[in-house]
């Protein structure tokens, strides 16, 4: 009887010890979790925690939930659509193509497109053009939630260096423009 018993605490043991090693080796942390902000080397980014996924924002960023407002601080009054701004250069996926490639790794990227990943990204357009400011939307996946903070200060800074916009007439009527893109990962697959 003894025999036996140690046998099944052998295995029991042995068992204990592969999931142990299975999940050190596949856990990946929450970066954003409980908390309100997360630091990298060069960033600060408020976190906004949502019920499957997480916003964040630079906390320099001042004006990514403030109205359209005209020149002289009145409300814009709508529609909004007149308000608008054309990417330079047309077609924008080759851009963003290169800028995802150059901030995530490859294996990063193929995490994302496993799991059909929509980067959602918010940003306030200036009236010369430029993007002044970006809100970062994710999912409450691994893949996602293990980047840390210096990896997307670097697709702001390249995203605000290489995106530029045309600002309607209409559009240099406002304080600042805001729009919003959805990049899904599947467009990568095979890039």
């Amino acid at each position: 009887m003894d025999v036996i018993k140690k046998e099944i605490m052998k295995k029991l043991i042995l068992i204990i010890a592969a999931m142990a090693c299975y999940l050190a080796v596949n856990a990946q942390a929450d970066l954003y979790a409980n908390h309100e902000t997360v630091a990298g080397n060069n960033v600060i980014y408020r976190v906004y925690n949502f019920p499957n996924g997480y916003d964040i924002s630079n906390i320099t960023n001042t004006r990514d939930k403030a109205p359209l407002r005209l020149l002289d601080g009145s409300l814009a009054p709508p529609p909004f659509e007149q308000y608008k701004a054309s990417f330079v250069g047309g077609d924008m996926r080759p851009v963003r193509n290169a800028i995802l490639h150059e901030v995530f790794t490859q294996s990063q990227i193929d995490a994302f497109i496993t799991a059909d990943e929509t980067l959602i990204l918010r940003f306030v357009v200036s009236r010369s053009g430029n993007i002044e400011e970006i809100k970062f939307g994710f999912s409450k996946i691994p893949a996602m939630y293990s980047i840390p903070p210096d990896t997307w200060y670097s697709l702001e800074t390249k995203i605000k260096e290489r995106f530029k916009y045309n600002v309607s007439p209409k559009g240099q009527t406002v304080q600042f423009l805001a729009g919003v893109y959805f990049w899904s990962f599947k467009y990568l697959q095979g890039l």
